[in-house]
């Protein structure tokens, strides 16, 4: 993969690999944690002792990866804050989450260390594309919970799960600069990123954030990540055609619709869903299913199923 190949590679900035090289930089994240504070309602301490990236969980270094997700910081008011990314978001990856605040949590001190040091964890996911879960809000807060007078609440660990795809939109008038900066951890290509923040010259955190991709990806050091992940994504894009196509005719056109949409978009983004639903589609027509009945369940228009028969 040469040079001009990895800085045009569809790459998103939320990507595992990238999101830990830009947040391990102090500025970056005591600058997120900022925006973030008057959105989650939440004092976090934004002045950051340290910070720990995963910077070993690129390959062939997978399996030294603990449970500490992403980025990993101690303020000064010694809080502990966890960063947690992704790219789909289902009820295994939310488990995830619950599990990294609650191993960081008991996992603080040493044998004989009095329980009085245990730092308070805030546990942060951003994710995109939710799957088979019911969570229809911008923000949702997770704490411990007396459950029987519902107003004692323990503040030791608390979890915020931020939908991107919603804060991008969102139109709280004191987050507009966090709503830009949601813009640009959605954008998948470099060129759009150093496009999007043309008009935000002054604006440091985002002209460094974007200088931090760009290292990222033109650093010949990173190359045999960014091929283990272009090749990823060919492998979940064809994992996504086969199991959508497999499942639709192993378990019937409905199931197969669902698994096909939901493997596709964990695995191989929206292609693998577009491109089982067609060929599912093309089968059913073939095996004399009509096309009204077809286009009914699939959403998909007469004049599309008539294309996918012209090039079948």
């Amino acid at each position: 993969m040469n040079n001009s190949e990895v800085l045009n590679i569809e790459y998103p900035l939320l990507n595992d690999y990238v999101i830990k090289f830009v947040f391990a930089h102090k500025k970056i994240l005591e600058e997120f944690l900022k925006l973030l504070e008057e959105f989650l309602k939440e004092a976090i301490a934004t002045h950051i002792k340290y910070t720990h990236a995963q910077k070993l969980i690129m390959a062939p270094y997978y399996e030294l990866k603990n449970y500490y997700g992403d980025v990993l910081s101690v303020t000064n008011d010694n809080v502990i804050v966890s960063v947690e990314v992704y790219n789909t978001f289902s009820e295994k990856e939310y488990k995830k989450s619950l599990c990294y605040i609650a191993r960081i949590y008991g996992n603080q001190l040493k044998k004989g260390e009095e329980y009085s040091k245990v730092k308070k964890v805030i546990g942060i996911t951003l994710y995109n594309k939710k799957i088979r879960l019911k969570m229809d809000e911008v923000l949702e807060e997770y704490k411990l919970t007396e459950q029987i007078t519902r107003v004692k609440t323990n503040d030791e660990m608390t979890l915020f799960l931020i939908d991107i795809d919603k804060l991008a939109n969102f139109t709280y008038n004191k987050c507009e600069r966090l709503r830009e900066y949601a813009k640009l951890l959605k954008k998948r290509w470099l060129s759009e990123m150093e496009e999007f923040i043309k008009d935000k010259e002054d604006d440091e955190m985002f002209q460094e954030t974007v200088a931090y991709v760009r290292e990222f990806l033109s650093d010949p050091k990173n190359h045999d990540v960014l091929d283990h992940y272009a090749s990823d994504v060919a492998n979940a894009k064809i994992e996504g055609y086969d199991n959508g196509f497999d499942e639709g005719h192993n378990v019937g056109f409905g199931k197969g619709h669902d698994v096909g949409y939901d493997e596709g978009h964990d695995v191989g983004y929206d292609e693998g869903h577009d491109q089982a639903k067609k060929s599912i589609s093309k089968n059913l027509i073939n095996a004399g299913i009509d096309k009204e009945t077809v286009a009914k369940c699939t959403n998909l228009s007469i004049s599309e199923l008539n294309k996918l028969l012209v090039n079948n």
